[in-house]
């Protein structure tokens, strides 16, 4: 079996309901972070965090933008907007050094908390930030999920299986 090693993002677009390009941007993706807390008393040797499972502190994603434009205003209504980045990651198979680009997809439901104008000078980029709440991301690579997280759902699956159906059985959901 080929050893195939990812290298790089070669390129990636944003788009805003599927089918609606953003354009030009930068996008800083969300930490996943567990909840956790601490454990600690009679049949420990001391204190031990450990993770709650499915269940994750505050994620959000932010865009830095060139400049403000036209198309930001569609994230700006305080809802829930659904966003994919596609990309295409380069991968070299060492054996043979060939190339190959396999799909990328983060797709967020995420609702704007922050917008951050930037600078205005003669001749210089605004950088222009926007930044979301994310209370939904799914990872997939081509056709593989990696995972996804649903807050209001409960949902939280790795390689497709979700690892919350116990919990959810448990609580008769």
């Amino acid at each position: 079996m080929a050893n195939i090693q990812p290298q790089v993002i070669q390129n990636f677009e944003a788009y805003l309901d599927g089918n609606r390009l953003l354009g030009i941007v930068d996008a800083t993706l969300p930490n996943l972070q567990a909840m956790t807390i601490e454990t600690q008393g009679s049949g420990l040797g001391g204190q031990h965090e450990v993770p709650i499972l499915g269940h994750f502190q505050n994620m959000s994603v932010s865009f830095s933008w060139r400049v403000v434009h036209a198309e930001i205003r569609n994230l700006l209504p305080q809802k829930y907007h659904h966003i994919e980045l596609w990309g295409a990651v380069q991968k070299v198979d060492p054996a043979t050094g060939q190339f190959q680009s396999i799909q990328q997809k983060i797709i967020m439901r995420a609702a704007p908390v922050n917008f951050n104008l930037g600078t205005f000078a003669v001749g210089a980029l605004q950088d222009t930030e926007t930044e979301f709440n994310v209370s939904y991301i799914k990872i997939m690579e081509g056709s593989d999920e990696i995972a996804e997280i649903d807050f209001y759902n409960q949902i939280y699956k790795v390689g497709g299986q979700d690892l919350l159906s116990e919990l959810k059985g448990v609580l008769g959901l």
